[in-house]
């Protein structure tokens, strides 16, 4: 349905190409070669491909010859994105092309008293989000709430003025839409009246601030804001020090170790729990 609209473009832009389905590239072909439309795409390959993915694009030869007429321009990796500092292009960069994790990270251990985390499985991305909450909630003197409950969010999820939370919903319906609150967006408590059950926060993706919201009328819809999955944190900026869980693990792959560092902008705010830290991917 989505796709069909696009017969009445001139030119068909689609941003983060290597998420693209199969299917959905067959149809964007069919577009193409029936409306005579002309197709750009962009992208950066190493991204985590989407959940179940079984269809390789980057090394599509469709996808690449006969989608894209063989025309491809592939950019210096990091150093045209200007995001980065402290040299960080250039450690991501020799990630990539040596395949293992520099020594000069050894220093860099984990720990649970930092407020961002990142994992490869949902089982430990719960288990530090408790840990992290409850110490939150322990060290937080002023006004603060916690709720322990099961359903949309299974543990204790700390409502405290400055905490950090993630609106999330399980259904199509959001009856909480007149509050402006928005699916899987992290926000910031910014005030809590807890006489009149009332709170402000402010988006942290979109720093829009909102007032006023009904705390009980919402309450059940706010989960973990301290641990996210690496594939659930793409897109995601880092401003501060941080740890990534799990690297032992075969499954992460080099590609998740992109991105999962390329979540900052510093080397010097990425802390590992990696034993052997000449790892090869």
């Amino acid at each position: 349905e989505g796709l069909r609209k696009l017969k009445n473009r001139g030119t068909i832009f689609i941003d983060e190409c290597f998420q693209i389905s199969e299917q959905d590239l067959y149809k964007i072909y069919l577009l193409k070669i029936k409306y005579n439309k002309n197709v750009f795409c962009g992208g950066d390959y190493l991204q985590i491909p989407p959940v179940n993915a079984k269809y390789d694009i980057f090394n599509s030869s469709f996808f690449i010859n006969t989608m894209l007429n063989g025309n491809i321009i592939e950019l210096n990796y990091l150093n045209e994105f200007g995001r980065f500092s402290d040299n960080m292009t250039d450690y991501l960069d020799e990630i990539k092309d040596k395949q293992y994790i520099p020594n000069y990270v050894v220093n860099n251990k984990s720990t649970l008293e930092f407020d961002k985390h990142l994992c490869l499985t949902n089982k430990k991305r719960e288990e530090i989000n408790k840990i992290v909450s409850i110490r939150k909630y322990n060290d937080f003197e002023g006004d603060k709430i916690m709720t322990d409950r099961g359903g949309y969010c299974v543990g204790m999820v700390l409502m405290a003025d400055g905490n950090h939370v993630l609106y999330h919903v399980n259904h199509k319906n959001d009856k909480n839409k007149n509050y402006g609150l928005k699916n899987n967006f992290q926000y910031k408590i910014t005030g809590i009246d807890t006489v009149n059950d009332k709170f402000n926060l402010i988006c942290i993706n979109t720093n829009e601030p909102l007032y006023n919201v009904d705390l009980f009328k919402i309450l059940n819809f706010f989960k973990y804001s301290f641990c996210f999955t690496v594939d659930g944190a793409q897109g995601m900026k880092i401003n501060e020090p941080f740890c990534i869980w799990e690297m032992n693990n075969k499954l992460f792959t080099l590609n998740r170790v992109i991105s999962s560092f390329g979540r900052t902008t510093k080397k010097d705010y990425i802390h590992i729990d990696l034993n052997n830290f000449n790892k090869k991917f």
